[in-house]
């Protein structure tokens, strides 16, 4: 069994996987009818980009959306979150701001007054640091990465995150997952903060991983047809 076999049934358990999705024009044309096909023979190691696949990294955003909701800000949870990633976590990323003072200024030119703020902050401290301390890796994850290793892959994750590697090992090892995973990068060791394909690229690099041979693993939102799993060559 090779590893590109073992990733579907289990990794991402909630979600489908996308060689079953009914968007199967935006795969490679090998694996339109089949997730498992020939091509994925050549898949030696992984990068995964580890929100939504190894666990949910949604709780948080979800909770802050409810919260600036009931004070009049209404918006998608999912919108809210991707214009912060895109426009302001890479700044915390850089480490040009705290976590905290981003969140501010993102939340100000949303539309919040400070007062509001100053609540959010209050009430979302403590709930933050929870879900950041307290994540737990899906049903299955653990299984599907102890096979991949046992299979002879290589297994990185490329973290969006201004911690340390050895940081976010440790947080792993408290998930019980650390001891799959062979390397660790994240947006604070790159020049590169977002996992686009020049930070895919420089995490490669940085892994030791050769391009052709190694499978990304990333999470997307589905809208209407539900998430879904993307397994794919770099």
């Amino acid at each position: 069994m090779n590893c590109a076999t073992l990733l579907a049934p289990k990794l991402g358990d909630r979600h489908q996987f996308a060689g079953d999705d009914t968007r199967q024009q935006s795969l490679p044309p090998a694996w339109a009818s089949d997730p498992r096909a020939a091509v994925l023979e050549r898949i030696q190691a992984v990068l995964i980009l580890p929100g939504g696949v190894l666990y949910d990294d949604t709780l948080w955003w979800r909770w802050l959306t409810q919260l600036l909701s009931r004070m009049g800000l209404h918006t998608h949870a999912g919108a809210l979150r991707e214009l912060w990633l895109r426009e302001y976590y890479a700044r915390v990323c850089r480490g040009e701001q705290s976590y905290w003072d981003a969140l501010k200024t993102f939340l100000l030119a949303a539309g919040l007054s400070r007062g509001q703020f100053d609540e959010v902050w209050a009430a979302g401290r403590p709930r933050w640091r929870n879900y950041r301390d307290e994540l737990r890796p899906f049903p299955h994850v653990a299984a599907a990465l102890s096979e991949l290793q046992t299979a002879g892959c290589a297994i990185g994750v490329f973290a969006q995150s201004p911690e340390t590697a050895n940081r976010i090992a440790e947080r792993y090892q408290q998930m019980g997952i650390g001891q799959f995973i062979d390397c660790i990068v994240t947006s604070r060791d790159l020049a590169e903060p977002s996992p686009s394909g020049a930070g895919r690229i420089a995490a490669l690099d940085r892994l030791g991983f050769s391009l052709p041979g190694t499978a990304l693993v990333h999470h997307e939102e589905g809208g209407a047809t539900g998430d879904f799993l993307h397994l794919g060559e770099l």
